[in-house]
């Protein structure tokens, strides 16, 4: 579960991600920010694993990892957590190094997951890990939603289909603020099915979104059900690139 818009900018993007969650587990923890050698990183953290789902470093690296429910294949209770290869590359310097350094990776204690790579110069890659085979597919350039649900078959393209018409919807480049009612957005009619889910067992924990340009990197996370009109309560980290040597 989970839902990931990326929408070009000038020089960069911007993104949200709502993260979907079972009830019974902790809410995420708090925004962190930290270094892994001399790059600087933004990401909230789950509390159980030590992991993350969103992350943004100062090179401008967006990386978004979702569950993935293919179809006959077995998911390990007791396997590591998938928020952990986003730890384990959030140093890195692009789209393209994410693809080296995974196909380095050895994946295979690994439940399957959809993991997304994008960077300042707009390319975008999903990798796609089945507990078979790893597939990285650069994406076209544009406007790029994804999201994952392992309650109906009809809930992602409901969500994806949703997106891209109000995106299109209004002129070139779209503005942080309609992305945020967008991930804001309710099912009245079928609460599971809304960008912003309702479900008896699961529902949207926490927003988190990111803002990258020539020279800024702004990354925002709140916990909690998102609702529209109210951007109250962000936890916000303002990443200054470091001198790089040489």
């Amino acid at each position: 579960m989970c839902t990931l818009s990326i929408l070009p900018q000038a020089n960069g993007y911007i993104a949200a991600m709502n993260r979907d969650e079972r009830r019974d587990r902790p809410a995420g923890g708090p925004l962190l920010r930290g270094r892994t050698g001399n790059v600087t990183w933004a990401r909230p953290t789950d509390p159980l694993s030590g992991g993350t789902w969103f992350s943004v470093n100062d090179n401008g690296l967006l990386l978004a990892i979702l569950n993935h429910y293919p179809d006959e294949v077995w998911l390990d209770p007791q396997a590591p957590s998938r928020g952990g290869v986003i730890v384990a590359l959030c140093d890195l310097p692009s789209v393209d190094a994410v693809g080296a350094a995974l196909r380095q990776a050895d994946l295979r204690p690994l439940n399957p997951f959809l993991l997304v790579a994008a960077d300042r110069s707009g390319a975008i890659t999903l990798a796609t890990w089945d507990k078979r085979r790893l597939l990285l597919e650069a994406q076209p350039p544009g406007p790029f939603f994804l999201s994952s649900s392992g309650w109906r078959d009809d809930i992602v393209p409901h969500r994806v289909r949703l997106l891209q018409q109000a995106i299109a919807s209004v002129p070139a480049p779209a503005s942080l603020d309609l992305l945020r009612r967008l991930h804001a957005t309710p099912d009245a009619d079928d609460p599971p099915r809304g960008v912003a889910m309702d479900h008896p067992l699961a529902c949207t924990r926490s927003y988190s979104e990111a803002e990258v340009g020539p020279e800024r990197v702004i990354v925002r996370h709140r916990e909690g059900f998102p609702v529209q009109d109210d951007w109250s309560g962000y936890a916000e980290a303002r990443l200054q690139r470091a001198p790089r040597a040489g």
